[in-house]
């Protein structure tokens, strides 16, 4: 199986894969190429043996071809004349430069048939294209946009703990200060999947958190660059997953397990934690010692013991802290993970799902891997996902859409950072633990009221909205002047501090800071941010927060325009293309904004109108949390 690792989701329209099916052999079919577009964080969603593990462990024990596609990858194909005259021959005009990858995955689709029968893949005879990609993909000259990734690979099964199983008596020796490890859960791990991790350095590759305690003394007891790395790892477990503060961790002589000393407290055994903070302790040891090497690491169901805001703060750390050499795949039944996808163009989904074929007299399974967006709804069916989600937290932010949250989120993050640089008391809150976000469809809330539990409703055919989450606040739009006298009725029946309207402000988008929107349209237009800010010359925040922004941005550039589609939603009307009151591309375009968010400082990043609604939602969520924050 050759697989293709795609660097960069954003430059890659449409997707890089639409789905491919693999038949249930021992280990899966090796005699044909498989376009699977891969990003640095990849997650592998399904039910019970839907193949989720299956495909993890294949992937990292077989002699795999993974290669990496660089950014200009589309410019690569357009300059491919055989590529470019036989995708213009076979699909016309409708071919240009910004579009032609859609169209040659389209075309790979189409030409290789993937019919599976009794483990054998059969080909479809016209397989010119993919036989001329592949030459010039891997030949050796350096502006071929696919470079072969020679990567260390290292699997993470299910069996894993940080607390060593019984030792023998030999072993147990009190006044031994070096313990003999036999590592069942690796070699149980081995044994149980020996027909698929066979090859001869698994056992080196396969990490259970057994090794630890052992690794640690030897970093403690190592040279100076060997002490160093585990005093930065300490630090980095102190920055990212103990607010800041200062953990040690221990090998005690005459104990089999860590010791772990969290601030001014007592050391303690590694076991008298919580499984999450161990989970993550030993998710992120092998991670972060590795962190300057090329890495693929294939973990089974990393949320396994962790609240939804550990889960949150373990993906956070891979993604931010600067892993750059590091590629993940995980299997998953958790929809919390997912829910980071909005945040990040570098995460990618695939659906597992399983049906049967017919072999003669017999039937088999097969196992359908499908690359999805995360607001495909049958991704939540596929984990079980239902409303009591939202208890884990102790307070709900309902937003309209669903590239509300993440503009939110990054607001709250800005705002927090903001608050802590100028409080003597820093206040960290944390998504899935302090507060979730709830979507919902703007003109449902009409129906709902905030009473009492028990307390009549002014309209018996409303929900009190009590009953659905725990401490709610609701987002709305603005939209129109037209909409003021409603949003100051739902105000009044659902009382003030649990209604926020953007008052004079027409969707979230136009609160970004004008700073933001250039960059964002800088990106679009592949123009210098000089130039962009050339055309939108004393553009504030104010002179759009009320207009369509879609309309606002077409007007702005006017004929200096690169972009081929419009910056607004369109519709047809009377056979005519109009643009819509809203933006385009919203999901990609909240990312590229909330990108910047993240990149800049708060100043060039936070406008008036966000900075209004952040501290509105600050205030609740504070107030939601004072039993457990004392604040």
């Amino acid at each position: 199986m050759h697989m293709i690792v795609y660097c960069n989701n954003d430059k890659a329209p449409e997707g890089f894969i639409r789905n491919i099916k693999l038949n249930d052999t021992k280990a899966f079919p090796v005699d044909r190429t498989s376009y699977i577009g891969f990003s640095k964080v990849n997650i592998f969603v399904g039910s019970n043996n839907s193949g989720k593990s299956r495909l993890l462990r294949y992937m990292f024990s077989s002699e795999n071809s993974f290669s990496k596609i660089e950014d200009n990858f589309c410019e690569f194909l357009w300059n491919s004349v055989d590529i470019r005259r036989l995708l213009l021959t076979y699909y016309g005009t409708d071919v240009n430069r910004d579009n032609i990858f859609k169209f040659f995955i389209n075309f790979l689709e189409e030409e290789y048939i993937h019919s599976m029968r009794n483990g054998d893949i059969k080909l479809h005879k016209n397989n010119i294209l993919s036989d001329r990609f592949f030459t010039l993909l891997y030949n050796s000259s350096e502006n071929t946009p696919a470079k072969k990734i020679v990567s260390k690979k290292m699997y993470i099964p299910i069996l894993r703990s940080l607390c060593p199983i019984l030792m023998n008596r030999e072993d147990a020796i009190a006044t031994s200060s070096t313990f003999k490890y036999t590592n069942a859960y690796r070699r149980r791990t081995i044994k149980q999947y020996s027909h698929i991790l066979n090859n001869s350095d698994s056992e080196n590759k396969i990490f259970t958190g057994q090794e630890i305690r052992k690794q640690l003394e030897e970093l403690h007891n190592g040279d100076e660059s060997q002490r160093n790395l585990k005093e930065e790892f300490e630090n980095f477990l102190s920055e990212h997953i103990f607010e800041g503060e200062k953990i040690l961790l221990l090998s005690r002589g005459g104990s089999d397990t860590v010791w772990v000393k969290i601030g001014e407290k007592p050391e303690r055994e590694i076991h008298n934690l919580g499984d999450g903070v161990q989970a993550l302790i030993l998710l992120t040891f092998p991670i972060y010692m590795n962190r300057d090497n090329d890495m693929m690491f294939f973990i089974e169901e990393p949320e396994t013991n962790m609240h939804p805001g550990m889960q949150r703060i373990f993906m956070n750390a891979l993604l931010n802290f600067g892993f750059d050499k590091h590629h993940y795949f995980f299997t998953t039944h958790s929809n919390h993970l997912l829910d980071m996808v909005f945040d990040h163009n570098d995460i990618s989904i695939f659906m597992f799902t399983k049906t049967e074929a017919e072999n003669d007299d017999n039937k088999l399974e097969v196992f359908n891997v499908e690359n999805v967006d995360n607001g495909d709804v049958r991704l939540l069916k596929e984990l079980g996902v239902n409303d009591s989600s939202v208890f884990m937290s102790n307070c709900t932010i309902w937003v309209e859409g669903i590239t509300d949250r993440p503009y939110i989120r990054e607001y709250l993050i800005k705002q927090m950072e903001k608050e802590n640089d100028d409080e003597a008391e820093k206040e960290h809150f944390v998504e899935g633990l302090h507060y979730s976000f709830v979507e919902y469809g703007g003109s449902s809330i009409s129906h709902l009221e905030y009473k009492n539990i028990g307390e009549a409703l002014v309209d018996e055919s409303n929900t009190n909205i009590k009953n659905i989450t725990n401490k709610p606040i609701i987002v709305a739009d603005f939209d129109s002047e037209d909409k003021q006298s409603l949003h100051e009725n739902r105000k009044l029946k659902l009382g003030d501090k649990n209604y926020y309207y953007l008052d004079g402000v027409k969707e979230v988008e136009n609160t970004l800071h004008e700073n933001i929107l250039k960059c964002v349209i800088a990106e679009y237009e592949k123009k210098d941010i000089i130039e962009i800010n050339t055309l939108f010359e004393n553009v504030e925040q104010n002179d759009y927060k009320n207009e369509p922004l879609g309309i606002f941005i077409n007007e702005k550039l006017g004929t200096s325009k690169k972009r081929i589609s419009s910056y607004a939603d369109t519709y047809k009307k009377d056979g005519n293309v109009i643009d819509g009151k809203t933006i385009a591309d919203k999901t990609a375009f909240a990312q590229k904004a909330c990108a910047y968010i993240r990149e800049n400082d708060y100043e060039k990043s936070m406008s008036e109108s966000a900075i209004k609604l952040t501290k509105k939602l600050m205030q609740f969520i504070k107030r939601s949390n004072e039993s457990i924050l004392n604040i």
